[in-house]
């Protein structure tokens, strides 16, 4: 006969407030979960229409008239609280953005 004894577990919770500044600093950004294919996306998919980017084909058609373009949406992300404003002078991001955005026009 075989014993096996397992150690003992116990578990911490951190809690992410002002008295804990580290927890705080490991919490992503919306910024850095919202990628430029997230972020088209879901313009794409509706989710900014509240902000007057329009969705589907229509966006792809506003796209193209240049009714809107990869600052509208980034702004649109802004407002919806879904970026931080950092974002709207982020040149690298906006490019990025603009190029998925031209890629879902040539779908």
């Amino acid at each position: 006969m075989s014993v096996a004894i397992a150690p003992s577990v116990k578990a911490e919770t951190v809690e992410t407030t002002a008295a804990n500044p580290t927890a705080l600093s490991n919490t992503p950004s919306a910024s850095e979960r919202l990628t430029p294919f997230n972020l088209v996306q879901q313009a794409y998919r509706g989710s900014f229409m509240a902000q007057g980017i329009p969705n589907y084909r229509t966006l792809s058609a506003a796209c193209q008239s240049g009714r809107i373009n990869g600052s509208h949406l980034i702004q649109a992300a802004v407002d919806g609280k879904r970026l931080s404003s950092d974002m709207l002078s982020d040149r690298t991001y906006l490019f990025n953005v603009n190029n998925m955005l031209n890629a879902i026009n040539n779908d």
